[in-house]
């Protein structure tokens, strides 16, 4: 994580209600009941969960820098294309850029076992590298 950055806060987003104590933060239960929100920082794009209620706040630690994300989320991206492209191409099935299964087959039971196992990790990388996008 960015540590070089003195973090100025501002909200971003939306104020939603309570849904529970900050994750990393030192809880402070008089801050809970009331609403919530995420803060990102100005110079790096760090973020970070606050819960306020009646002037007690509970903040969260600072999370990765936006730039430190964008990094996260493009080896992920990475290792999704690397992941499909392992998966060789059979006669009756092969794998979409999005790891979907592509087949003539009525069922996956009709295709060997290690290529729908290979299949499927290389589904679940692209679902991760998706999940990191977002979180960019």
């Amino acid at each position: 994580m960015s540590t070089n950055c003195r973090h100025v806060a501002w909200s971003e987003g939306d104020v939603y209600g309570f849904a529970g104590p900050i994750f990393g933060a030192e809880e402070d239960r008089r801050a809970h009941g009331g609403v919530s929100w995420t803060d990102t920082c100005r110079g790096c794009g760090a973020r970070r969960g606050v819960n306020a209620n009646q002037g007690w706040r509970e903040e969260g630690p600072w999370g990765p820098s936006r730039s430190e994300r964008e990094g996260d989320a493009a080896r992920r991206e990475a290792a999704a294309r690397e992941a499909v492209a392992s998966v060789p191409p059979l006669q009756t099935a092969s794998l979409d850029s999005e790891g979907y299964v592509i087949t003539s087959s009525k069922t996956l039971d009709d295709l060997p076992a290690s290529w729908v196992e290979a299949a499927k990790r290389a589904r679940r990388a692209v679902l991760v590298a998706t999940a990191a996008r977002r979180n960019v």
